[in-house]
């Protein structure tokens, strides 16, 4: 255990030596909202003045009764949870579907073990021995590391908010547990299972699985509205301006936002895909006025013709698994998505970041996350991978504005 000494002068803050020099911390008593004794402490200050800062700034919470009953020791990780959980929401920082998956993932498998312990008392031993006996258990290790994930969003957030002095479970490794299933489709294979389709359905849904090979997710692919598509000629090239906006999920059918602020993005498309585009948005107005609907340009484009509504998610995935069992080829909507981008990043014509920008990721690393996508560069990206993608267009790419 380090030693602390007071610093002269300077009540409540202490300085104790690392092997990187000289560190500074904090401990400063006081009665919690449940009138007990309690001690604020925080510490890895690099000198007195910045612990002195946070110390000021705990000290006016305190005076203006701002802590409430998350500063203390007591706070168990279902107290945390719900504090963190009403922060998010309250920021908009959680959309609907993240809530509901976070606490399904935590009621399953963190709540039962951990739910009544105080933050400040679970070991990190005591919390890798819990996620071996889920490796035992044959959990997927992407499950694993989800439910841990859970875990270290809480303990950051107590940290963060002086509740706990440090987050002891940080930079937890997980080995073991069931391996994911492999997200990978062969060319050859794809175009088998597009063929199977073609045969059994009509030209409005082989319009959908058109579009859903551009990449994008299924959520984004059912809220795609009229509006979002914009038809354009240049250098006597048929093009057309996808604006995703939108997302219809099962968590929100009428529409909501997309999963982060990179998602919302333009794709630049040519070829055939523009025709079936054309298409699609032409038979759903009349889908829309045989239900006596007048489409309008906030109107889903990809809906059920008997109903005129759109299309539920799950309908997506049952429309895949029936094209799927008869072609003998295993694909659902999100596999397409990784197909599209391992095509493209094979592609030594197209760089990652653009890449990054066309499926809507929020980075691949810090520099990417600078750069913004262009109407240039994502027209580029399409010409490119079309040499090798020929359900996009099974032409050459022709030359943009002097680029390929």
């Amino acid at each position: 255990m380090r030693k602390w000494e007071p610093v002269k002068k300077h009540p409540n803050i202490y300085v104790y030596e690392t092997k990187k020099g000289k560190r500074y911390g904090i401990r400063r008593g006081f009665v919690n909202s449940e009138n007990k004794r309690d001690e604020f402490t925080k510490s890895g200050f690099k000198d007195w003045r910045s612990a002195d800062l946070v110390l000021k700034d705990f000290e006016l919470k305190l005076g203006n009764g701002e802590l409430g009953p998350v500063s203390h020791r007591s706070m168990t990780v279902d107290m945390a949870l719900q504090r963190m959980a009403s922060y998010k929401e309250a920021r908009g920082l959680w959309k609907k579907a993240t809530k509901k998956n976070t606490m399904n993932y935590y009621n399953r498998y963190l709540k039962p073990k951990f739910g009544q312990r105080k933050l400040a008392e679970i070991t990190r031993l005591e919390y890798e021995a819990h996620l071996s006996a889920l490796i035992k258990d044959n959990l997927a290790n992407t499950t694993i590391h989800t439910i841990n994930g859970v875990m270290q969003s809480i303990m950051n957030f107590a940290e963060r908010n002086d509740v706990i002095q440090k987050n002891m479970l940080r930079s937890i490794e997980i080995v073991g547990g069931k391996p994911a299933k492999e997200q990978k489709l062969e060319k050859k294979d794809f175009d088998h299972w597009m063929a199977t389709a073609k045969g059994m359905y009509s030209k409005y849904i082989i319009s959908l699985l058109e579009v859903a090979s551009l990449g994008e997710r299924r959520g984004e692919l059912l809220g795609l509205r009229f509006k979002d598509l914009h038809f354009f000629t240049e250098n006597d090239t048929d093009f057309c301006k996808i604006s995703w906006n939108v997302s219809r999920t099962p968590d929100q059918l009428e529409g909501g936002s997309l999963k982060n602020a990179g998602s919302v993005r333009e794709n630049y498309v040519s070829g055939k895909v523009v025709d079936y585009l054309k298409y699609a948005a032409k038979f759903s107005k009349l889908a829309y006025e045989n239900k006596d609907i007048s489409p309008t340009e906030d109107d889903f484009i990809f809906i059920n013709p008997d109903t005129a509504k759109g299309y539920h998610p799950s309908q997506i995935n049952r429309l895949f698994n029936k094209i799927s069992k008869k072609a003998g080829v295993a694909v659902n909507p999100h596999l397409l998505r990784h197909y599209f981008a391992t095509q493209a990043l094979n592609n030594p014509n197209v760089a990652d970041v653009e890449v990054m920008h066309w499926l809507g990721h929020k980075n691949i690393q810090m520099t990417a996350s600078y750069t913004r996508d262009t109407k240039d560069a994502s027209m580029a990206l399409y010409q490119n991978v079309q040499r090798d993608f020929k359900v996009l267009d099974g032409t050459k790419s022709k030359k943009i504005n002097g680029t390929a």
